[in-house]
């Protein structure tokens, strides 16, 4: 049994004067939350945390947080994770293609209460999956309920659209005939990451959707480390005694290369890896540089504040966390081998390491 949800439209929302009154139902009202979690249903999850941002900036708000891969990001963090995000997927949708983004992710109260404000609008429904956007294959009916039954109750639904095909003749158009206060479907093929367009003419009158690309790219997480080889030459370290002042060890840095571009640092994931820690009498010094969305430096060292006794012997590196967008569209996917790697775990148990 296909799961649908049943969403009343009054005109087109990109036809005529009828957009101003659609507008004014929108989905997007019954979607608010204070908690975004992005693990699930990214591209809906992403589109309204960008637009809850955007709305708080004008109104001189400070931004919430959001969690993605069970990672809390706030304040700076999240602002930060916030553009990586938005640069890595590349998700870029118009008012027209959120309108339908928004409509298949409903739940049924909110349904029901959309129904109901676009009921006193027009004479015009339709009915998709949910999910719609991960869907290669789906029903797409409408249901024509005018308020004043016409004579000639008999009429012909023209569907066309853009970015697909409809599955009955393998065409971009078709003709299904519909009768006053009934339906009419059509099963409907598409490229998942192909922006979609359908529009469907009962006597002179234009209807329909047009659903967003699905994102081609999906974020994998790795840790990348300040000395990838393990080579104890490369360390950061300091080793000595008995003496006075600050003694800093040579700078170490997780940087990615400027190649990469499909990569970014994740906010806030430096951790410091101590190979040797022995310290006596001294201060620890443990110093970060500014982090950038390539990646951040690290300076370990003692500051001596008592000679006799005093020691300091310290070995370290550092790692980072970064997120990778690989592209889903051509293939592109995680083997298992490198799931497996350490190198490469799990970035939310990387974080509970710190």
């Amino acid at each position: 049994m296909r799961t649908t949800h049943t969403i009343l439209i009054a005109v087109p929302l990109w036809f005529g004067v009828g957009s101003a009154l659609a507008q004014e139902c929108d989905p997007k009202d019954h979607l608010v939350r204070d908690v975004f979690v992005f693990d699930e249903n990214i591209e809906t999850e992403f589109s309204l945390y960008k637009e809850r941002r955007e709305k708080d900036e004008k109104e001189g708000k400070t931004s919430i947080g959001f969690t993605y891969e069970g990672i809390k990001f706030d304040g700076d963090n999240a602002t930060r994770a916030y553009s990586s995000l938005n640069s890595l997927l590349k998700l870029q949708y118009s008012d027209k293609q959120k309108r339908s983004l928004y409509e298949s992710e409903l739940p049924q109260g909110a349904v029901e209460a959309y129904m109901f404000c676009l009921s006193k609008q027009g004479e015009i429904s339709h009915e998709f999956s949910n999910n719609v956007l991960a869907s290669k294959k789906f029903f797409y009916t409408i249901n024509w309920h005018p308020n004043v039954i016409p004579e000639q109750k008999e009429a012909e639904a023209v569907f066309d659209i853009i970015g697909g095909k409809f599955s009955a003749n393998g065409g971009d158009t078709i003709t299904v005939p519909i009768v006053a206060g009934g339906s009419a479907y059509v099963k409907v093929e598409r490229e998942l990451f192909e922006p979609t367009e359908i529009k469907v003419q009962i006597r002179g009158e234009n209807h329909g959707i047009v659903l967003p690309a699905k994102s081609k790219f999906r974020i994998a997480s790795e840790i990348l480390s300040s000395n990838p080889t393990g080579d104890p030459e490369k360390r950061g370290r300091v080793k000595t005694v008995e003496t006075t002042g600050p003694r800093p060890g040579q700078p170490v840095c997780a940087q990615l290369p400027n190649e990469q571009q499909d990569a970014k640092m994740i906010p806030g994931s430096g951790t410091i890896i101590y190979h040797v820690n022995n310290r006596n009498n001294v201060r620890t010094i443990e110093e970060w540089t500014k982090e950038t969305d390539r990646g951040v430096c690290f300076t370990g060292g003692c500051n001596f504040y008592e000679v006799w006794g005093a020691y300091c012997h310290v070995e370290y590196d550092i790692q980072i966390g970064v997120w990778r967008a690989i592209d889903i569209s051509k293939g592109g996917q995680l083997k298992p081998a490198d799931m497996a790697d350490p190198a490469k775990q799990n970035t939310a148990d990387f974080f509970a390491t710190k």
